[in-house]
């Protein structure tokens, strides 16, 4: 099992290595108290998705996001 792990930190977003705005940092802080360390984030900066209809995710900007 450990094996996964270190895959799992290989392209796992880092909080703590990027310039943050205060508002993305309490949003991701947020997320890892709701959801635990064991749910991994996968992308350079975090998305608030807002919104949703059908197969479309919406974040605060108003950008639209295919939900897979």
């Amino acid at each position: 099992m450990s094996d996964a792990k270190q895959i799992l930190q290989l392209n796992r977003f880092d909080a703590a290595g990027g310039n943050l705005d205060e508002r993305t940092q309490s949003l991701v802080e947020r997320r890892f108290r709701a959801f635990g360390q064991s749910s991994v984030l996968f992308y350079q900066q975090p998305l608030e998705i807002v919104s949703a209809e059908g197969t479309q995710m919406f974040d605060r900007n108003g950008r639209g996001y295919l939900d897979v």
